[in-house]
């Protein structure tokens, strides 16, 4: 008898359940009927006017035939980098062509590395360093210097044909460390030194390399006092921290950003790259290999292997 009720009661429940399931579907079925002829029915019209929405336009991206405080006429953009872009342009002043290097980054930092760029330029003069013309802002307030154009190309679309010769690259190393001298006598290092920010150019029967993009300086104290010297009151300088390594990463040693920028690291930088050049391969893609091993036909002489493999490798 007990079993009896204990079955009424377990069918009783199973029965009970499904009916409930069934109502439960039936009420979220119409539900859902009514919810979808809600949504097929006409929009109630939005009294007032239609919302606009802003058109932000990438900074350069109309910027070809614009003529800069009445003197340069940008005619081409040449580059185009995370930082900046850079434009041909025509001087009407001096009837020659230019470079102009427009900040497109927005940040305030940003902004305060171009400005030190430009101040950097303009007041260091070396043969195998790009020159800085001018400094200004265009009509919407957007920085921009005035480079000498440099009619050449880079030394990564030339590594792009192939190793370079090794008696080349070793006028190339030879001119952009005396170069990074210039800088570092003054209190600057560079940061940043790979095949992009060399340009090869040509000046009457030799070739010139030409040291570009100083956008990731370090400035020092030399450079300070002197400006500091020259013009007062004295600006508030900005100091790099530590824990943050500044530049290219691949072409970076192992000890970037736990120790204030020096000299060795563009020595380091300036390794690697000659290394590159000679080999297509950056050091540590190439285990740290002789520059014979990786490129037994460039014939390096061995200074210039040993030159490269002691500069490109971790302190």
């Amino acid at each position: 008898m007990a079993e009896r009720g204990m079955k009424r009661g377990r069918a009783w429940d199973e029965t009970g359940v499904k009916k409930a399931g069934k109502v439960i579907w039936r009420s979220f079925s119409f539900g859902a009927v009514a919810l979808l002829a809600t949504m097929d029915s006409p929009l109630t019209p939005r009294s007032g006017p239609k919302p606009t929405w802003p058109i932000y336009k990438e900074v350069g991206a109309d910027f070809i035939g614009e003529l800069l405080e009445g003197r340069y006429k940008i005619v081409r953009r040449l580059a185009k980098g995370g930082m900046a872009h850079v434009f041909l342009a025509k001087d009407l002043a001096r009837k020659c062509y230019v470079a102009i290097k427009l900040l497109r980054a927005c940040s305030p930092e940003a902004h305060r590395r171009f400005a030190v760029e430009a101040e950097i330029l303009s007041n260091i003069r070396h043969e195998n360093i790009v020159r800085a013309i001018a400094f200004g802002h265009t009509a919407d307030e957007q920085p921009y210097i005035a480079l000498e154009h440099l009619d050449g190309e880079t030394s990564s679309q030339r590594l792009a044909l192939g190793p370079l010769p090794w008696r080349e690259v070793a006028e190339i190393g030879i001119q952009i460390a005396d170069a990074l001298h210039a800088l570092h006598r003054v209190g600057v290092i560079h940061r940043d030194i790979k095949p992009d920010n060399i340009i090869l150019t040509r000046d009457a029967d030799r070739s010139v390399a030409k040291l570009i993009d100083l956008g990731l300086a370090s400035v020092g104290v030399p450079f300070h006092e002197a400006q500091d010297a020259r013009f007062t009151p004295p600006v508030i300088r900005h100091k790099t921290q530590l824990g943050r390594a500044i530049g290219t990463p691949d072409y970076l040693p192992p000890e970037a950003g736990l120790c204030d920028a020096n000299p060795l690291l563009d020595v380091y930088l300036l390794g690697a790259t000659l290394y590159q050049l000679c080999t297509q391969l950056l050091p540590k893609l190439a285990g740290l290999r002789p520059i014979h091993e990786v490129n037994p036909s460039g014939e390096a002489p061995e200074d210039l292997r040993d030159f490269s493999a002691r500069r490109s490798s971790p302190r």
